[in-house]
């Protein structure tokens, strides 16, 4: 069984980890090879190799997806005759489609994030080829959702029932034990970061970018420090793990706020999940996010977390079993609800816990994707 993996990118983001994740977790399976196509290049794709996985760098002439890399991509899908092509991220789905289409291949996407920020235009070429796929995998039910609501009852009633046969959820999972032996033998020092044991640690790891709204956190922090008693304001520090096209404005922001003393930056990290040990809690301040791997890494770390969400349900997160949702860009409440979570540090409160509802497996996922590349490749011959 050849399984040929298409990815937008392969810099650092949830689609592109979970896809590493995925890798290893398959990669030893009897009689099934796994190659790997991105667009764009990026410290994923290293990682990828080293499991022995080749990676294959697709470019035009402007962008990944252009006509040129549509020609190449073609090329090389069928120079490798894969039983399956599987994609995921925009860009990849599209060309995905069509690729597989032409050379008669079934198409598995995945579905990683809310399309309503894509903009009309992507989502009109997404409904345009969504004949192309075989199966639509969406990483949790809500992201499942918004799909439904925005692309698949846009369709006409003929191709609407089309997709919503092939539409299914596969939430997101990790491998719990492999991410706690690693931290447990490459654990950091608070010191290393300059920061004390005393200190409460607000901790964030993703992509800086404007989906991100990192602003919104500093700002919460900003707030935090205002709502804590004078002699206490030095505790207060935010550890952001992680770079991007935002990270200059960020940093400019700090330093107009006058938060260095309290926020850490380290830059991009492939041994991110090192950090988790040294938070007290974990923040997402995102416009919207599917099923964050790094928000199922914490929780799986015991790991309280406070989040913003479009909706009053989470994926992950039980309001005040295992953490805290905010509405999107509330910077008040957000404050208040880091000042909580504070509170509860000051405490020693044990209110959360954060595993009572982790259900989320690598094997899960391993096993839904091994039945789903059998199921198409029988229906394929």
């Amino acid at each position: 069984m050849k399984i040929l993996h298409i990815i937008t990118s392969l810099r650092m983001g949830g689609a592109e980890v979970a896809l590493l994740n995925r890798l290893k977790a398959m990669r030893n399976d009897p009689g099934v090879q796994h190659k790997v196509i991105c667009f764009y290049d990026g410290p994923i794709a290293a990682a990828i190799r080293e499991l022995g996985i080749s990676v294959v760098l697709v470019r035009g002439f402007v962008k990944g997806y252009d006509p040129l890399g549509l020609w190449q991509l073609f090329k090389i899908t069928h120079s490798l005759k894969p039983d399956i092509i599987h994609t995921a991220l925009w860009a990849a789905n599209i060309s995905g489609r069509i690729v597989g289409s032409i050379l008669q291949i079934p198409v598995i996407n995945e579905l990683h994030g809310n399309v309503v920020h894509e903009g009309w235009l992507r989502n009109v070429a997404e409904r345009w080829s969504l004949r192309g796929a075989s199966r639509v995998v969406a990483v949790s039910p809500s992201v499942r959702e918004v799909y439904e609501r925005h692309i698949v009852q846009a369709l006409s009633v003929r191709d609407r029932s089309f997709i919503a046969a092939r539409l299914v959820t596969v939430p997101n999972g990790i491998d719990r034990a492999a991410l706690m032996a690693r931290v447990s033998t490459q654990a950091l020092s608070r010191q290393v970061l300059g920061l004390a044991q005393s200190d409460f640690v607000v901790g964030a790891i993703g992509r800086f970018e404007k989906i991100k709204s990192y602003d919104v956190l500093v700002h919460s922090v900003v707030r935090l420090c205002e709502l804590v008693p004078p002699e206490q304001r030095n505790r207060i520090k935010l550890c952001l793990v992680g770079d991007g096209s935002e990270r200059a404005a960020l940093e400019t922001l700090v330093r107009q706020l006058g938060l260095e003393h309290h926020v850490v930056f380290t830059g991009y990290r492939l041994d991110a999940f090192n950090f988790y040990p040294l938070f007290d809690c974990f923040a997402l301040s995102s416009q919207s996010e599917g099923l964050s791997i790094a928000l199922l890494e914490a929780l799986a770390l015991g790991l309280p977390v406070i989040s913003t969400n479009l909706e009053l349900q989470h994926d992950a997160i039980v309001p005040g079993v295992n953490g805290l949702l905010i509405p999107v860009n509330d910077v008040e409440l957000y404050a208040q609800g880091l000042l909580a979570l504070y509170e509860k540090q000051i405490k020693k409160s044990d209110d959360f816990s954060p595993l009572s509802h982790f259900s989320f497996s690598i094997d899960v996922v391993t096993s839904a994707y091994r039945l789903m590349y059998q199921q198409l490749i029988l229906r394929a011959k």
